[in-house]
């Protein structure tokens, strides 16, 4: 079996990883599967051609990666996550974006693909124009989150709240108290193998993608990493009314 090259030696070939490995891709099976189920029913109802499908997840898993299990890491086996759509006649088959994109930009892309009008609200951009072929907004930024109570704490053992700022080349990760605990080049390390926070020759980016990190954050009034979890959601309650 290939790992990724972030998978430690002392992990590979373990029962432990081979167990889990047969999981996931037995779980990646089954959603494969049932993805047909859906296609041949929309076929059979008719419907095929005027339904506009997408898949997506809420996060990845770090399968040994790194030394980790499981999910809500920063590193990107855990925080990219796949996102295919299927809109015949309107979306060209085998069409690959390479740009960002947040789950975000799910919503309002998918009412600009439908011809509908986009939210008011909506924090996330319209993608409909790339998807089309063309051109739209390009996103400077994913602004990402884990663990989201804001109380920064451990709620559990291994939980931790973090926010990540990812660019095309790089990605800044604010622990629990809302410094910066790594500094990544994804475009020449995009394994993650090297953390640049605090570095000298890295000074400069760290505190550009710092400021445009608390920047949206203060735009989108996320209290990370400010009061306890039960004082936010009151805060949250009286807004919201």
């Amino acid at each position: 079996m290939e790992f990724r090259p972030d998978v430690p030696e002392r992990l590979r070939g373990t029962k432990r990883l081979q167990t889990f490995y047969a999981g996931y891709f037995g779980l990646c099976e089954a959603l494969d599967h049932e993805a047909g189920r859906v296609l041949a029913a929309l076929k059979n109802l008719g419907l095929e051609k005027n339904t506009i499908l997408l898949f997506t997840s809420d996060h990845g898993d770090m399968l040994g990666s790194h030394g980790l299990f499981f999910k809500n890491d920063p590193h990107e086996e855990s925080l990219h996550v796949p996102l295919i759509v299927r809109a015949p006649g309107i979306v060209p088959a085998g069409l690959k974006v390479e740009d960002l994109v947040s789950t975000i930009d799910i919503g309002p892309t998918l009412l600009g693909l439908c011809g509908l009008a986009p939210l008011p609200r909506a924090e996330g951009l319209d993608l409909a124009s790339l998807l089309k072929g063309g051109k739209g907004p390009e996103r400077e930024f994913v602004y990402a989150e884990g663990r989201m109570a804001v109380g920064g704490g451990r709620r559990r053992k291994g939980g931790r709240t973090w926010r990540a700022l990812v660019t095309k080349e790089h990605k800044l990760v604010l622990g629990p108290k809302g410094k910066v605990e790594g500094l990544y080049d994804l475009g020449r390390d995009p394994y993650e193998g090297k953390n640049l926070a605090g570095e000298k020759g890295s000074r400069a980016l760290e505190k550009d993608l710092l400021a445009k990190a608390r920047a949206y954050a203060e735009k989108t009034a996320d209290s990370f990493p400010g009061p306890p979890a039960k004082v936010a959601r009151k805060m949250y309650t009286k807004k919201a009314l």
